[in-house]
């Protein structure tokens, strides 16, 4: 029998040879280029791994005595060779392929020398440089919260102009670099392709929240009215329906878009969410309740403050005023409980003698035209010595 005769069996064995090893040739061969095409992107090398492919498959049948190398079974040699080599150079193909989509390994860095393409080098400047733009959407890092929305459109609309002579590794490093700086990213990677467009992944700047919060506290999250003015660091009173709970303002989610030096301080009180840190029995009661009142505490309490609430506590009223003849009468008449306890002189002469104020003075000092702080029982004397005040005093 002639070997150029081809029989049907000849044929149905060559495919059955050709498949049996093919198939597992190949799928080591699609394996090992999406590995080696992370570094590399020789086309050569495809043709070199379809040809070793066909190598291995003729000495794996040979030792299984699938096949033997005489005449008569010359076509099925050649079939089953055939088979292997179009199997190998489509997984080579596709294993090439899919490297390019996969993402690259941060362990595993490429080589990217390439430059820009023609038609974004034409788009260079006067000074050298060409313009980056971002594409598509921003991608979260993996590992890392989410970005703001307000970030995230920053980078989605960003154009940055770099030196359009640096190879794209260069340019992708140098706007890294700038994002980093910029933005406070906790991490970001940067792709950019031969026509100038960066895809971006990028991770929000690492939140310190957890240092914030004092040990033994936890961090709630509340919505109620805030006080204009209002800042990290604040101590505050959080009262709801059933107990008082005091706290520090750990972050406070205002409109982004309008810088905080630009907020009018005197703006009227908004409902916005805020993190406050309060201890951890308190936790559950702020989560239950269904509503939340913040009034904010002075940070620092001077005894000034704490004795004039006392007074007030007591029923006494204060008040700082200037003594005239009126007044003077109200203070020395002991049928009226109001006394002055604290006289400061406003003229030069007395000022010499006495620079600061003198407190619980006897009446005998009391100038006209001295400054006074009055406390009484009295309000309706205090009161009236308000509108003694505003109202003129004519002497004859």
């Amino acid at each position: 029998m002639s070997f150029l005769f081809i029989t049907p069996d000849e044929i149905v064995l060559g495919l059955s040879v050709g498949l049996l090893l093919g198939l597992p040739l190949a799928g080591l061969v699609g394996c090992g280029r999406v590995v080696v095409g992370q570094t590399t992107t020789d086309t050569v090398l495809g043709a070199v791994v379809s040809v070793s492919a066909v190598g291995v498959a003729g000495i794996t049948a040979a030792s299984m005595e699938l096949i033997q190398l005489t005449t008569a079974q010359l076509p099925r040699l050649s079939i089953g060779s055939g088979v292997v080599f179009a199997l190998a150079l489509y997984a080579d193909s596709y294993g090439a392929r899919l490297a390019d989509e996969l993402p690259r390994a941060t362990a595993q860095p490429t080589v990217r020398t390439q430059p820009l393409a023609a038609d974004a080098i034409d788009a260079v400047d006067a000074a050298g440089q060409v313009t980056i733009r971002s594409v598509g959407s921003v991608r979260d890092h993996e590992g890392y919260p989410p970005l703001g929305p307000s970030l995230r459109t920053t980078l989605e609309d960003g154009r940055w102009r770099l030196p359009a002579d640096l190879s794209r590794s260069e340019l992708e490093t140098r706007l890294e670099d700038r994002l980093r700086t910029t933005h406070d990213l906790a991490a970001i990677d940067v792709a950019i392709d031969g026509r100038g467009r960066a895809t971006i992944t990028a991770a929000p700047p690492i939140n310190d929240l957890a240092a914030d919060v004092p040990s033994g506290w936890r961090a709630v999250s509340v919505q109620t009215l805030v006080p204009a003015g209002i800042d990290s660091g604040d101590e505050v009173l959080v009262s709801t329906a059933t107990t008082t709970i005091r706290g520090r303002v750990l972050r406070v989610a205002v409109d982004e878009a309008v810088p905080h030096e630009d907020r009018p301080a005197t703006a009227p009180d908004i409902e916005e969410t805020v993190l406050i840190a309060v201890p951890t029995p308190e936790t559950s009661v702020l989560l239950e309740a269904d509503a939340v009142r913040l009034v904010v505490t002075p940070t620092q309490m001077r005894h000034e403050f704490d004795a004039i609430s006392l007074l007030e506590r007591g029923g006494a009223t204060i008040r700082r005023t200037t003594i005239t003849a009126s007044v003077r009468d109200v203070i020395v008449d002991d049928a009226v409980d109001v006394d002055a306890i604290a006289v400061r002189p406003v003229d030069d002469d007395a000022r010499t003698a006495r620079q600061t104020w003198t407190f619980e003075p006897s009446t005998d000092i009391l100038e006209i035209g001295d400054d006074a702080f009055l406390v009484g029982t009295d309000r309706t004397a205090v009161d009236s010595i308000d509108r003694k005040q505003s109202a003129p005093e004519v002497s004859y």
